[in-house]
């Protein structure tokens, strides 16, 4: 025993950690679920939440901004229109913005190193800065920016280093989700259902919003919307399923002024921005528009 305890000793002097030579599984387990449960005291994500906007006019329809793999920090990065649609929504009473994963490029992936026109923490700060303006610091002083799904390039972060690059979220009333995510959006006196994947399965060069059909047939049966990105091909879809009009949405991306990465691979070019939908409160519809200013000059 005196052995094993000036082992231990010379282990935690040397910053090791003392070694149980004859292990007890029971105690292994209890380790386990104790750091498990610290963990989740840190861990950023939700897989359901219920999302209320707080509308400048609670009974006029809500304009809900879907937008994806913005790739933020890229080289091919369309700023000038990312700017004037982030301001149109910061000055436009009643509408919001949902994000649908990879909103910074980060560039984890070797063959995306040269593709960066940021270093990879300049890009998380400008995000966390963005994120600040829209949930608590803008014109219309209230929250903008509701929620967003985590995506590949930024899980990559972790992957490869073990930091959650969405931990640098936590502060931002952001709802994030682990890249699937069910939110129960509460306008007024009605409540839809909204899936949100990142990537789904289901990918189809020729139905572009079969993936999406695909979350709802398998994920969320009973959502009204159904949402991915990842592939950079923006379409939507109205359609009737089980006596119920639903939507299903294919995003685009923000990287399209530089497609060697997209082309190279005969990916094809990528199409840009995301989708706006108007949301009534007093009557469950809900209907798309290819361009935000279009539901803009909607709602007004």
């Amino acid at each position: 025993m005196k052995e094993r305890n000036a082992f231990e000793q010379q282990l935690m002097r040397e910053g090791g950690v003392p070694i149980e030579p004859k292990a007890d599984w029971r105690e292994a387990v209890e380790i386990m679920d104790r750091v498990t449960e610290y963990w989740k005291e840190h861990y950023p994500f939700k897989q359901e939440a219920i999302i209320t906007p707080q509308a400048e006019y609670s009974n006029k329809p809500h304009l809900i901004y879907f937008d994806s793999d913005w790739h933020l920090g890229a080289i091919g990065f369309a700023g000038g229109r990312f700017k004037e649609d982030i301001e149109l929504l910061e000055k436009t009473p009643n509408s919001f913005l949902i994000t649908n994963g990879d909103d910074i490029d980060i560039g984890m992936f070797k063959d995306l190193a040269h593709l960066q026109a940021l270093p990879k923490f300049s890009q998380a700060m400008a995000l966390v800065d963005l994120a600040e303006e829209l949930t608590f610091r803008n014109p219309r002083q209230r929250q903008i920016w509701l929620a967003a799904v985590g995506g590949n390039h930024t899980f990559t972060v972790f992957e490869r280093s073990g930091m959650l690059y969405e931990g640098f979220l936590r502060n931002t009333n952001l709802v994030l989700f682990p890249g699937l995510g069910k939110i129960h959006l509460k306008i007024g006196g009605e409540e839809y259902k909204i899936a949100m994947a990142h990537k789904h399965t289901g990918r189809s060069k020729l139905n572009v919003t079969l993936a999406s059909k695909r979350l709802m047939e398998y994920y969320w049966p009973d959502a009204d919307v159904s949402i991915t990105g990842h592939y950079h091909e923006k379409a939507w879809e109205k359609l009737r399923r089980g006596d119920k009009e639903r939507l299903a949405i294919a995003l685009g991306t923000r990287r399209t002024e530089e497609q060697l990465f997209e082309l190279s691979r005969g990916y094809g070019n990528p199409s840009e921005g995301g989708l706006p939908v108007v949301f009534w409160p007093d009557q469950h519809k809900f209907m798309a528009f290819d361009l935000l200013q279009d539901a803009v000059d909607y709602i007004k």
